[in-house]
């Protein structure tokens, strides 16, 4: 792996650039971020999450895994999340961001948590066209989804076990404990 740890570039330059590794990076304020290893419990999160929700679109709503997105007002900055929805046309096949994400899922490992939570989760929320974000804890049965109320306004739903999940991008309902479908994790503890 390439030392990234003081690499700096801009959003052209990180588009077009490759440490001839198969390491996956964001851009944070202009700096690259490597992106960690994924846990057998992250890949089987994300497989249940493509098969889930990617099975309850709208029609005319399009599942991408680990798609980027870019972040109005930061031109510095381009994070890959593990799950991303959008209604916009793919007219660029080779694009790789994706313009207007509706639904923007995260699955959170204890490594991560930080950074997602305290600088992606904030950020995801200035993007216009996102409707519904949602945080998935690795090592436990818990899925939070943020729910856009208005321009300024969300709502957090903590889910914990087994309980519907309603998504704006989906035609149906979710049971959130599908998210976790065959991963080894104890039950959330009641709160």
């Amino acid at each position: 792996m390439a030392d990234t740890t003081e690499l700096q570039m801009p959003l052209a330059e990180f588009l077009d650039w490759d440490d001839g590794t198969d390491m996956r990076y964001e851009l944070v304020d202009g700096r690259v971020r490597p992106m960690g290893l994924s846990s057998v419990a992250h890949a089987l999160i994300l497989a249940n999450l493509a098969c889930k929700i990617g099975g309850k679109l709208r029609p005319d709503h399009l599942g991408l895994i680990r798609i980027g997105v870019l972040i109005p007002g930061r031109p510095d900055t381009f994070y890959v999340p593990d799950f991303t929805v959008t209604a916009a046309p793919l007219d660029d096949p080779l694009r790789q961001d994706v313009a207007d994400p509706t639904l923007i899922a995260e699955i959170v490992d204890p490594e991560t948590f930080e950074h997602d939570y305290g600088v992606k989760l904030e950020d995801y929320r200035t993007i216009p066209s996102v409707r519904d974000i949602l945080m998935i804890s690795v090592d436990n049965r818990r899925v939070e989804c943020l729910r856009r109320l208005g321009a300024a306004r969300w709502r957090l739903e903590t889910i914990m076990g087994e309980e519907w999940l309603r998504l704006d991008a989906c035609t149906d309902l979710i049971l959130s404990s599908d998210l976790y479908a065959g991963v080894p994790l104890p039950e959330a503890p009641a709160v």
